[in-house]
C-alpha cells in the first residue's frame, strides 16, 4: 500500500510540474506573446557600435512555434537548426547543448520584434 501512495505522489508531482512549466512558458508581463509565433526575418544586429545587416548575416529567419521550438533557417546555403525555448518575464530562454544567451523581448508588435541581450540587439521584421 505505501508503494502505491508513493507512486501516486510522484505521478501527482509530475503532473503539477508539467502544469507549472506550461504557466511559465506563457507568463508575460506586458506583451502579447501570441504575436511571437511567426517567421521573422533579421533586419539587423547591433554589436556595440557596429551594425550588421540581415543580408550580411546570410539573411537568417527565425520561427518561434507555440510548442517551444525556435527554428533558425537560411536560404543560402539552405539549412535549418532548431532549439527549444521558453518565455519567462518577457525574455526568451533557450534549452540547448550550446550556450545561447537569454534575450529580453524589448519590442513585440505584429510586424516588429526587437531582442536584446548583453552581447547584441536583434531587430527582426515580418517579410511581406
Amino acid at each position: 500500500m505505501p508503494k502505491i501512495i508513493c507512486l501516486l505522489s510522484v505521478f501527482a508531482m509530475f503532473i503539477f510540474s508539467c502544469k507549472s512549466t506550461e504557466k511559465i512558458i506563457k507568463q508575460s508581463v506586458g506583451l502579447n506573446i501570441e504575436l511571437l509565433y511567426k517567421v521573422w526575418s533579421v533586419d539587423s544586429m547591433i554589436l556595440g557600435d557596429k551594425v550588421v545587416s540581415g543580408f550580411e548575416l546570410g539573411d537568417p529567419q527565425y520561427e518561434f512555434t507555440k510548442d517551444g521550438q525556435r527554428i533558425k533557417s537560411y536560404t543560402t546555403p539552405p539549412h535549418k537548426e532548431s532549439v527549444n525555448y521558453f518565455i519567462r518575464n518577457d525574455s526568451i530562454h533557450y534549452k540547448s547543448e550550446k550556450a545561447l544567451p537569454s534575450s529580453a523581448i524589448a519590442i513585440l508588435t505584429d510586424s516588429t520584434l526587437v531582442l536584446k541581450n548583453e552581447k547584441a540587439i536583434w531587430k527582426l521584421y515580418i517579410r511581406k
